[in-house]
């Protein structure tokens, strides 16, 4: 038997979570749509769970399968990611009043199809959704287990009594559920000392930034798009020092034949290799709010191109944990979107200038390549843990206008930091739980 819609104000549910997003940036409007909900309250629980619930109809899959593939219609058919999205936004008006649906939200978080969103919702009620997120830790499945972490790293002081869970979970064998705890163990505990500090690394908005940093190890990491000018010359002077790297590639880079050659010797050195975004999109504005900029399909589909392009080089999918985003730009939606794929974000550790090797001659913040590898060794020295766990990000290439090149000073900047005792290492292997 279907149930109607519980209606207030003359307008049925299903309007007024439609107009929590549509009303974002109208405060008068959002106010009157979250008093709406507040207003149907328990009422509209059972519809609000069942936003989560449902899958879409098989048709309306294929429907928007077919009308991609043509221009004159417009029109896709809704799916369930734009319901489950508004269910998590309505939780979220309700908090604690929501508490009536935790059974079922706790059964919704048994499912690899409904986990992620269950969780967000979960957040919503506080320390009642703990045992929630704890018995899925007990699940073998992966997304459950992140979905779990993330939403006990989230609901920070009330997850205290599951600290040794947590714990646990960072030496699990699968290594984006192990970075995902030690994320969980972050959020919910800030007074860790001494070695256990030192092993947490650093993490800025989900993502991670720093790994552990009980170790002389270093992972570099390069990135790539519509230049490659440097790539060899990295990779001669890797291999000189006996030294691994990280390669995060756009799906461009990886489909431009001239660039073919030296991704197939990234491969054959040992090097690990990541997406960086297929089509290099920018997922959050520049200033103000870090409001997301694509939709989650839209995201997904671009990340998967990306993965699908790796994959053509004999890459498994099993070996890519890791990516990096476009413009390392990000923010906490962008990093559980990624567990969802089932990829670690990291990004790079501030501190240096390193990231700026791409800015062009004549730029307002241009900086010399001599200015960044100074950068990087005054790190090393006044940092109480030196460059230990340093995630150290250049660019594989930049291209004409830039003449000042950051991979002619690549040879002097290992010799210094090995002379130092550092090893440099892959993305994969600094951040492995032990």
């Amino acid at each position: 038997m279907t149930h109607r819609e519980p209606a207030y104000g003359g307008k049925q549910l299903g309007f007024w979570v439609d107009d929590l997003k549509r009303s974002s940036e109208n405060p008068p409007e959002q106010r009157a749509a979250e008093e709406a909900i507040r207003r149907l309250g328990p009422a509209a629980l059972p519809h609000l769970v069942k936003f989560v619930r449902n899958d879409p109809p098989n048709m309306s899959l294929a429907l928007n399968d077919w009308l991609r593939k043509q221009s004159w219609i417009k029109y896709r058919f809704p799916i369930r990611s734009d319901r489950s999205d508004q269910a998590v936004e309505a939780f979220q008006v309700l908090g604690p009043a929501a508490r009536p649906a935790l059974r079922n939200l706790s059964r919704l978080m048994e499912n690899e199809r409904t986990c992620y969103a269950a969780a967000k919702c979960l957040v919503a009620l506080g320390t009642p959704a703990v045992p929630a997120f704890t018995n899925a830790l007990a699940s073998t499945n992966r997304l459950i287990k992140i979905s779990a972490l993330m939403g006990l790293g989230q609901v920070k002081p009330a997850a205290t009594e599951a600290l040794p869970l947590i714990m646990a979970k960072t030496h699990d064998p699968d290594r984006p559920v192990a970075e995902w705890a030690l994320l969980a163990l972050n959020q919910v505990t800030n007074n860790a000392a001494g070695a256990s500090k030192k092993r947490l690394g650093e993490f800025a908005e989900g993502g991670i930034i720093r790994g552990p940093k009980d170790e002389k190890k270093i992972a570099l990491e390069f990135t790539g798009h519509a230049f490659a000018d440097g790539g060899t010359v990295i990779l001669d002077e890797l291999a000189r020092h006996q030294a691994k790297a990280s390669f995060f590639l756009t799906g461009d880079f990886l489909a431009n034949p001239e660039f073919e050659p030296l991704i197939r010797h990234i491969i054959r050195e040992g090097h690990y290799l990541g997406p960086h975004s297929d089509k290099h999109l920018l997922y959050c504005p520049w200033e103000g709010p870090k409001k997301t900029l694509v939709t989650r399909q839209q995201f997904t589909s671009d990340l998967e191109s990306n993965l699908q392009k790796i994959q053509r080089f004999g890459i498994q999918r099993g070996q890519i944990q890791y990516w990096l985003p476009a413009y390392e730009w990000y923010n906490q939606e962008i990093v559980n979107w990624s567990a969802q794929a089932g990829l670690t974000l990291v990004n790079y550790t501030p501190g240096t200038r390193s990231n700026a090797d791409y800015l062009e001659d004549g730029a307002k913040n241009f900086i010399s390549s001599q200015a960044i590898l100074d950068s990087i060794l005054k790190k090393a020295h006044e940092d109480p843990n030196g460059l230990n766990g340093f995630l150290l990000l250049l660019h594989i290439g930049t291209g004409p206008a830039r003449t000042d090149k950051m991979h002619g000073y690549l040879g002097k900047m290992l010799d210094d930091l090995s002379g130092q005792g550092y090893r440099f290492v892959r993305i994969d292997d600094l951040l492995q739980s032990k």
